[in-house]
C-alpha cells in the first residue's frame, strides 16, 4: 500500500515538473509571421542634416528714406515684380526741382558769358576765364545733369519690388522707420559734386551704411535639405536621384525631393568625422519650414533585383550575431542569418533562411527556440 502511494506521488511530481519546465502543456505563443520571398526593392541610403535656403534675397532700399508702408507680411507668397513697400521720396522730388532751376540758370549764364555771375558766386565756382583750378560752366552743367538723371532714376525706386518669385520669410522693419542702403551706391561722378557744398545733403541720401534688411524673400524652389554621407556611400549618389525628406518639426510625413548636388571634397562635422555634403531639393516644402530645421533623408540610389528579404523587425542580435525565428510544425526555430543590404523597412537575407519560410515578426520576449507557437497572420499573404 505504501509503495503504491509513493509511486503515485512520484508520478504527480514528474507531471508537475514536466508541465512547468517544458512547453508540452503550455498554450502556444501567438505570433505574427511573414513569408520570406524575393522582390525587386529600392536601395536606400539614409542620412540626416538640416534645411537650407539656397536662393535668399535681402531687400534694401537704393537710398536712405522713411518707409511709408509695408504691403506684405511674413509667410506671404510673392511674385517677381510685386510691390513690397513704399519709400518717402519728398526730399528727392524737392531736390529735382532745385536742380531743374539750377540747370536753367547755368544755361542762361553760359549765354551771358559774363564774369562775377550770380550762379558762380552761389556755387563757389569760377568761370571759363579763371585759374587752372576752376570749373567751367560746361563742367558744372555736366555734373548737374548727371546728378539730375540719377535722382530721376532714384525716384523710380520709390516702390520696392520683389526680384524673385518666393515667400517672405522675415519682415525686419515697420511703417515710419528710417531705412538705408546696404552699401554705398554713389558713383565717382556723383562724389565730385561734394565740392558743391549745397549738395551735401543730397549725397547723404545716396551714400549708404550697413543696416538690417527691410525683409527677406526665399525662392521656394531653392529650399534644400543638406545632409552628410560617408565615403562608402557617396559614390552611389548621383544628381537627379529621387529622395524623400522628413522634417523633425513637421512630424512623420515624408516630402518628395531630388538630389541637386554632391560635393567633391569632404568636410569635417561636429563629431570630428569627415563626410560629403549632399543637397536635396525639396520644393514641395514651400513655406512650411525655417532655415536650420533638422531633417532625415532617404536617397534612392538603385534597385536590388530578386532579393530575398524579410522585415527588419524579424531580426534579433545576440552576442554579435544575427538571428531570426521561422515557424516549423507549429514551433519557433531559431536560425542564425547572414544579412545583406537594408532596403527601407526590410533587409536582404544572404544565408540562413530560404524563400517560402514563415518568419516570426517582432519575437515576444518569452519566445525561445522550439517554443510552441500559433501563427495569426502574415502581412504579405
Amino acid at each position: 500500500m505504501k509503495k503504491s502511494i509513493i509511486g503515485i506521488a512520484i508520478i504527480l511530481v514528474t507531471i508537475i515538473t514536466v508541465y512547468f519546465t517544458t512547453d508540452l502543456f503550455k498554450p502556444p505563443i501567438e505570433v505574427y509571421y511573414y513569408k520570406a520571398q524575393r522582390e525587386d526593392l529600392p536601395i536606400i541610403i539614409s542620412a540626416s542634416g538640416y534645411i537650407s535656403f539656397n536662393n535668399k534675397v535681402d531687400i534694401y532700399p537704393k537710398f536712405s528714406s522713411t518707409l511709408l508702408d509695408i504691403r506684405v507680411k511674413q509667410g506671404q507668397r510673392v511674385k517677381k515684380g510685386d510691390i513690397l513697400a513704399t519709400l518717402d521720396t519728398k526730399e528727392i522730388e524737392s531736390q529735382i526741382k532745385n536742380l531743374e532751376l539750377m540747370l536753367e540758370l547755368v544755361k542762361t549764364q553760359e549765354l551771358l558769358s559774363s564774369r562775377g555771375n550770380i550762379l558762380g558766386n552761389f556755387l563757389g565756382m569760377q568761370t571759363n576765364n579763371s585759374s587752372n583750378n576752376s570749373m567751367s560752366f560746361e563742367s558744372i552743367r555736366g555734373l548737374l545733369e548727371i546728378y539730375y538723371n540719377n535722382l530721376k532714376e532714384m525716384l523710380q525706386e520709390k516702390y520696392l519690388k520683389s526680384p524673385i518669385d518666393g515667400i517672405v520669410v522675415s519682415v525686419n522693419a515697420e511703417k515710419g522707420q528710417k531705412v538705408s542702403p546696404n552699401t554705398s551706391s554713389s558713383s565717382t561722378n556723383l562724389l565730385n559734386l561734394g565740392s558743391l557744398s549745397n549738395f551735401s545733403s543730397l549725397l547723404g541720401m545716396i551714400g549708404g551704411s550697413t543696416t538690417n534688411s527691410i525683409m527677406t524673400i526665399v525662392d521656394i524652389s531653392s529650399i534644400n535639405a543638406v545632409v552628410r554621407v560617408d565615403e562608402t556611400n557617396v559614390m552611389k549618389i548621383k544628381e537627379g536621384q529621387k529622395a524623400d525628406v522628413k522634417v523633425d518639426a513637421l512630424g512623420d510625413k515624408w516630402w518628395e525631393g531630388y538630389v541637386k548636388s554632391v560635393s567633391f571634397s569632404p568636410s569635417i562635422g561636429k563629431d570630428g568625422t569627415y563626410a560629403y555634403e549632399v543637397r536635396i531639393g525639396v520644393p514641395t516644402l514651400g513655406d512650411k519650414v525655417k532655415e536650420g530645421m533638422s531633417v532625415s533623408c532617404n536617397i534612392y540610389v538603385g534597385v536590388k533585383k530578386n532579393a530575398l528579404v524579410i522585415p527588419l523587425s524579424a531580426i534579433e542580435f545576440k552576442e554579435g550575431k544575427t538571428y531570426a525565428y521561422i515557424i516549423n510544425d507549429n514551433h519557433a526555430i531559431e536560425k542564425e542569418v547572414t544579412l545583406g543590404d537594408i532596403l527601407g523597412d526590410k533587409i536582404e537575407v544572404l544565408k540562413g533562411i530560404k524563400e517560402g519560410d514563415f518568419i516570426i515578426l517582432s519575437p515576444p520576449k518569452n519566445l525561445k527556440n522550439k517554443s510552441k507557437v500559433r501563427g495569426i497572420t502574415y502581412e504579405n499573404n
